[in-house]
């Protein structure tokens, strides 16, 4: 979630959706845990690029 800080409900929300979608997919158990961790891969790196961006900002004292 860019341009806000991913709330735990939010974040928990996201990653049992993902879940629920490769169940239906039906996907083996190591595929769903390789895509959760994917996902929450990729959710970190949305975030450490947002606070990078929100420092990269802020002026030199």
């Amino acid at each position: 979630m860019i341009g806000r800080r991913m709330k735990p409900k939010d974040f928990q929300a996201s990653l049992t959706a993902c879940i629920v979608d490769a169940r239906r997919q039906g996907l083996s158990d190591t595929a769903i845990l390789l895509e959760f961790l994917e996902q929450t891969r990729l959710l970190i790196v949305k975030q450490a690029l947002h606070v990078a961006g929100q420092e990269s900002r802020k002026p030199n004292s």
